[in-house]
């Protein structure tokens, strides 16, 4: 008698412990939890970008780019992120199915379309999650004071406007009382408008806030020279000098100062060295980068610095130079 009757394939039989529509839902919970967390992870990601990038779109700003530009720029990045997480995930899904192929005789169904929607869905997350910080990051006011500095510079260099540069340098030296750069060129055009005491008290901001630099010492040497003070005017000027031998308008300035002095020849020499046309804006991190950053010439508000010599930097509006 025979204790096995009929032996069949296992096969033959449906799985009952998940059905073809239970599948279906888990595979759907399985993507969606997947995109949430790509989601998360592309807004937490562009969000770092823009807390640690500040100075970069400070000087962005600075040298022209618009609001959009700057928002187009992180949205890009957002995109690009996501975009290329979806094609590494759809190729890595794709291998699978492939694999079993090759190496089986199992046929597991490929969808050319699902590939499509799903590089389709992380582009859209890019796009949806990476909206927010990138907008966040063209409304940004790097607490920096760079940006208004320099913005303040065009207003005067590429507007013409010096009432306006004067009006915005006097709100940066405000909010940042101890930032060099916007103290001496406020003490500048002071100097240029005749009101010698506002222009002391910003040139003695700059030697506060910059002892090493040159330029606070040239501006107080100006202002002493305007006072009749010839001694003080000497020594400061002296200690500009010192610091930066190559400093033309220090020279010259100190040339004039010994000419009232009555010491005709040293004065012929300073003056000799010097250079009453070296007037220059005072060398910042903005000045120092700038030419990491680029932006499009054919903006309308377009903002570009040349360099003449060493460190004198200028704004102008003639595209040909950059």
């Amino acid at each position: 008698m025979s204790v096995i009757g009929k032996v069949e394939s296992l096969w033959r039989y449906p799985v009952k412990s998940m059905r073809g529509e239970e599948l279906h839902e888990a595979f759907i919970g399985f993507a969606g939890v997947a995109i949430l967390l790509a989601a998360i992870g592309i807004y937490g990601l562009v969000s770092y970008w823009v807390s640690q990038r500040t100075f970069e779109i400070g000087v962005r700003v600075a040298i022209g780019a618009t609001r959009r530009e700057i928002r187009l720029q992180f949205l890009t990045e957002a995109v690009l992120i996501s975009l290329g997480g979806g094609i590494i995930g759809t190729i890595l899904g794709l291998a699978v199915p492939f694999s079993i192929r090759i190496f089986t005789e199992y046929r597991i169904p490929i969808s050319g379309l699902s590939a499509i929607i799903a590089i389709t869905v992380a582009s859209l997350v890019g796009v949806i999650f990476g909206t927010v910080p990138a907008t966040r990051a063209a409304q940004l006011d790097p607490n920096d004071p760079n940006w208004p500095y320099h913005a303040a510079l065009a207003r005067y260099y590429v507007d013409g406007d010096v009432q306006g540069a004067m009006t915005e340098l006097r709100a940066v030296t405000q909010r940042f009382p101890s930032y060099p750069p916007a103290q001496y060129r406020l003490g500048d055009f002071l100097l240029d408008f005749g009101d010698v005491e506002g222009a002391a008290r910003a040139f003695e901001q700059t030697i506060a806030g910059a002892p090493k630099a040159a330029d606070g010492y040239v501006g107080m040497g100006e202002v002493l020279l305007r006072k009749n003070d010839l001694d003080g005017a000497a020594r400061q000027l002296a200690q500009a000098i010192a610091l930066e031998p190559d400093y033309k308008r220090a020279h010259y300035m100190l040339g004039r100062v010994l000419q009232k002095q009555g010491q005709t020849e040293r004065a012929e020499q300073e003056l000799a060295v010097g250079s009453d046309d070296s007037k220059r804006v005072m060398l910042d991190p903005v000045a120092e980068h700038i030419g990491e950053y680029r932006v499009t010439p054919d903006s309308p508000n377009f903002r570009g610095f040349c360099k003449k010599c060493g460190k004198d930097w200028c704004y102008c509006n003639d595209k040909d130079k950059h």
